[in-house]
């Protein structure tokens, strides 16, 4: 009896799956995707990729301004805030670099 009713909550949440059910199991028919569905797709992909750039920028001013304040405070030498801002560049520039692939791979999944 529930099985049905949750099938028929899918079916009348109008979201462009058609539910089976089958004993137990509700199968979902998904429709192929089209052109329209994958653009949208590929563009909030782009959304979240900024999203996801955002934060990392966030975090190394984080970073950044405890390693101003810790080299302002004299806890760490000028040579080492240097190396380590340097250091901290370097690990953005990586942790973009994944983004942007994994951004890439998504969009060519999307496009397939």
């Amino acid at each position: 009896v529930i099985i049905r009713e949750i099938a028929n909550g899918i079916a009348g949440a109008n979201i462009g799956m058609t539910p089976v059910v089958d004993g137990n199991i509700i199968r979902l028919v998904l429709p192929m995707m089209t052109t329209e569905q994958r653009d949208d797709y590929i563009r909030l992909l782009g959304r979240k990729l900024e999203g996801a750039r955002g934060m990392l920028r966030d975090a190394r001013a984080d970073f950044r301004k405890k390693m101003i304040d810790a080299k302002n405070a004299k806890t760490i030498s000028e040579d080492e805030a240097k190396k380590d801002e340097v250091e901290l560049q370097k690990i953005t520039d990586l942790y973009m670099a994944k983004l942007e692939e994994m951004a890439k791979k998504k969009e060519l999944e999307i496009r397939s």
